[in-house]
């Protein structure tokens, strides 16, 4: 009966084992895929500082245009190009917002492994205390047969 519940222990200590290494490859994707959605949304945010560059730069020269006396079709033209310029602004703007969300989706997923490895090697050291207590009354036990 004691060796059934010894080799029984010694499988689930093996099984606990290989999901604390499962869940430490799934922190270590959840890390890679939080990365690259965080490196996603720097660039997003990188796209709209220049596009906003660019847009000042554009009202700014219509401006100028405008104050030097420019004809009518010039200024409709840069009022044109500014609309375009706002647009493409807040298509770019609304891009990086989308993308920081999913960054921040995934820095919660990635949370979530952490928690689950840390509960992984929490039952593990708990069935390593338990197997430990085990074999040590196993030998006061074949030690109280011997004398």
């Amino acid at each position: 009966m004691v060796d059934k519940q010894r080799y029984g222990l010694e499988a689930l200590r093996d099984v606990r084992r290989v999901e604390e290494s499962t869940e430490q490859q799934s922190v270590a994707a959840q890390a890679s895929v939080l990365r690259a959605a965080q490196q996603r949304a720097e660039a997003a945010a990188a796209q709209v500082a220049a596009q906003q560059e660019a847009a000042a730069e554009v009202l700014q020269k219509a401006t100028a245009r405008l104050q030097a006396g420019a004809s009518a079709q010039l200024a409709s033209l840069a009022g044109t190009a500014a609309a375009r310029q706002r647009r493409r602004l807040q298509q770019l703007q609304q891009d990086a917002d989308r993308l920081a969300g999913l960054a921040r989706g995934e820095d919660a997923k990635f949370d979530a492994a952490q928690q689950q490895l840390r509960t992984a090697r929490i039952q593990r050291e708990l069935l390593e205390k338990h197997f430990a207590a085990w074999r040590a009354r196993r030998a006061k036990q074949q030690a109280n047969r011997e004398e």
